[in-house]
């Protein structure tokens, strides 16, 4: 319990003590969500219809024949089965407001029920057409412990969450909350409008909305991502940040209104494509930070420490940049009108010229329209900076053509592949990575180039890369005696670690085995003791429960006891295949298959595998198997053995092979082949 004092069980218990069976064909996911509304309302879901079962659901009154009969039948010798169609079974079991705000008062014992309520539903956050399920408004949870709670389908009004534990949690829209001092981290947020989250911890939180009007200040917000996708789709309006630490995070394609960053430690910060005109960064601490590309019209970036950052196509236009330090700072092809840098430190006008394609990206660019394919890898180092240490870039002449090809560090760019400004050549493939990564040093040593049909010999096409690489981040390569000392010991680090990679799978994979190993020696060690051996149907099945998940042995008996089966089956010395039909849907047959290996098969008749065979041999196997021992035509110990072996493979849809065992049961059916089943009584199982 929380705050709140509410058991979560006495909130939700509208199905408590009742048994729910589905049967027919559903829409789309409408099953799955009526099934997790049931047991989320503690009802017990089964798959038999029998005596036990109050309610019948059905798609629609119209359908399913069938088993209303037998629902009427059952009723006639004394049960009480209630049949209700999806929509009204919906209604009956879908959580009022009341009953939802309850459950989040009852504190965590509330989350895996609301992840079955919702279980199937994308939250609105995600779709921003879809509407809410519930509006929450001026409720308290300060001081609750709502971590990992799935609301992404709520819209909270005018709320209370001070103090409270959010960690992982998963929000719709928040609007004119307050999350002060609460703890968000890891948390996700669709809109957030005009809330406060004053010294509250955003740590690796994400927001997929837009942002108005919200206060930040003071809170630890380090590795916070805001995406704006599609492009200028979301906005960032009047909201302060101010003394807020943001160190590593992300900004995608934002446009801010009057953005607020004062005193803010934004070191190594990504902001990628975003509009920051007019913004205020004075005193901000942007050591490290990517703003290639940005609009910072007008932006106040007085006493910032820019050190290290990249402004690379940034449009200055008008900045304030008095007592700011650009030491280090990466400012090519950026926009620099009005911009005054008499009081700015360390300004390097060097810095702020264009990239051209010189002689050897020329000839980089002559080399590649003649080859077939040309990739080219390198790392950049970033030092102390947390984002961009050893951070690899790829380029490939194949994906050129189509304006793609350049692949960036996640640390300098929120999309991972670029487009190319200048479309198939690869010097404007060289300058996009240049002006993304800004003054990261080349790690020369690195450069790997693979071609395909190249003109060159390898080795001087490497001379070309490593010139070309130079020229276009205006860095000097080391000398040739010192790059083959530092690429020979790069290749040999490389070396080691895919060594040491192969040990650590090799000794996975052999840990793995022998934890395989030590679990069937137990499993037989516990038959043993438990069963001894193995000789009729009730050792049998006292074995299987040890051999098989329990579920689904108790699923194929409910089968065998609800109705009689004929199971057209062929047992050889090697195999046993057979045909099971479903209980709920008369049209549907499976195809099933085990041989003395321990292969085993599962499909219907499109030959679409069993969605039971995940883990185990399905209820169908099971049923097929049962039957044949209670009728005395399967020897136990046989199928106990094979069964024993399924531990050791996976199903396999041999098609051709279960299409066989359609075609015969097909031709069986029509009287056209002669096999026989071995027909199945209830009664015979009740004992079981």
């Amino acid at each position: 319990m929380s705050a709140g004092g509410v058991a979560t069980g006495a909130v939700l218990k509208r199905l408590l003590g009742q048994t729910i069976c589905f049967s027919g064909k559903f829409g789309w996911g409408v099953q799955d969500r009526l099934q997790k509304l049931a047991e989320a309302q503690q009802g017990l879901v089964v798959e038999t219809l029998d005596a036990s079962v109050n309610l019948l659901v059905l798609p629609d009154l119209n359908s399913g024949k069938t088993v209303q009969k037998k629902a009427a039948s059952l009723n006639a010798k004394g049960a009480s089965i209630q049949v209700i169609d999806a929509d009204d079974f919906e209604k009956r079991v879908t959580p009022d407001l009341a009953e939802f705000i309850a459950l989040l008062h009852s504190g965590p014992s509330a989350r895996e029920v609301i992840a079955k309520i919702f279980s199937t539903i994308r939250p609105h956050a995600s779709l921003g057409a879809v509407q809410p399920a519930f509006l929450i408004a001026s409720e308290s949870f300060a001081d609750h412990n709502l971590s990992g709670f799935e609301l992404g389908h709520i819209s909270f009004i005018d709320c209370r969450f001070d103090g409270a534990k959010l960690d992982g949690a998963r929000f719709g829209s928040v609007e004119r909350c307050s999350f002060v001092r609460s703890d968000c981290s890891n948390a996700t947020f669709g809109n957030i409008l005009s809330c406060d989250f004053a010294d509250a911890s955003l740590v690796c939180a994400e927001v997929y909305g837009n942002l108005k009007e919200t206060s930040i200040a003071g809170a630890r917000a380090d590795g916070l991502n805001v995406f704006g996708y599609p492009a200028g789709s979301r906005t960032v309006e009047k909201s302060v940040f101010r003394g807020a630490s943001l160190d590593c995070a992300r900004f995608h394609r934002i446009k801010f209104s009057a953005a607020d960053f004062e005193g803010a430690i934004l070191s190594s910060s990504v902001f990628d494509d975003c509009n920051l005109s007019n913004g205020n960064f004075r005193s901000a601490k942007l050591s490290g930070a990517n703003l290639t590309g940005c609009d910072l019209k007008g932006a106040d970036f007085s006493n910032a420490d820019l050190t290290r950052s990249n402004l690379a196509d940034a449009d200055l236009t008008e900045a304030n940049v008095r007592g700011a330090n650009l030491a280090d700072a990466h400012l090519r092809d950026a926009v620099l009108n009005n911009v005054d840098f008499s009081t700015a430190k360390g300004y390097d006008p060097v810095a702020a010229q264009g990239g051209s394609a010189g002689p050897a990206m020329t000839q980089l660019d002559s080399v590649t329209a003649t080859a077939k394919r040309i990739q080219i890898a390198f790392h950049v180092d970033g030092g102390t900076s947390k984002a961009a240490n050893n951070s690899e870039i790829q380029i490939d002449s194949a994906g050129l053509q189509y304006g793609w090809g350049v692949r960036l560090p996640n640390s300098v760019a929120a999309p991972i592949y670029r487009r190319t400004r200048g479309g198939k050549q690869m010097s404007d493939a060289l300058l996009e990575a240049a002006r993304a990564v800004g003054s990261l040093p080349v790690r020369f040593e690195t450069i790997e180039v693979n071609t395909t049909k190249s003109p060159l010999k390898a080795n001087e096409l490497r001379q070309v890369v490593i010139d070309a690489v130079a020229e276009a981040f205006r860095q000097r390569p080391p000398e040739k005696e010192k790059r083959a000392e530092l690429t020979k010991a790069w290749r040999e680090q490389r070396r080691e670690a895919d060594a040491v990679d192969r040990e650590r799978r090799e000794a996975a994979r052999k840990l793995q085995e022998q934890q395989e190993a030590e679990r069937k020696r137990q499993i037989e060690q516990t038959v043993r003791k438990a069963v001894g051996k193995v000789t009729d149907i009730a050792t049998f099945l006292k074995a299987l429960e040890l051999r098989a998940d329990k579920q689904k042995i108790d699923k194929a008996t409910k089968m065998l006891k609800a109705s009689g089966f004929q199971l057209f089956n062929d047992l050889t010395a090697e195999h046993l295949l057979g045909v099971v039909k479903s209980q709920t849907d008369p049209d549907l047959v499976y195809a099933c298959r085990i041989d003395h290996e321990g292969h085993y098969a599962c499909c219907t008749q499109n030959l679409n595998i069993c969605g039971g065979l995940r883990g185990s041999i399905c209820k169908h196997l099971l049923v097929l198997i049962i039957g044949l021992v209670k009728a005395g035509e399967l020897d136990p110990a046989a199928i106990d053995g094979w069964v024993a072996k399924t531990h050791d493979t996976k199903p396999e849809l041999d098609k051709e092979a279960m299409g066989e065992i359609f075609i015969r049961y097909k031709g069986a059916e029509a009287g056209e082949v002669d096999w026989r089943p071995t027909e199945t009584v209830p009664e015979d199982y009740y004992a079981l």
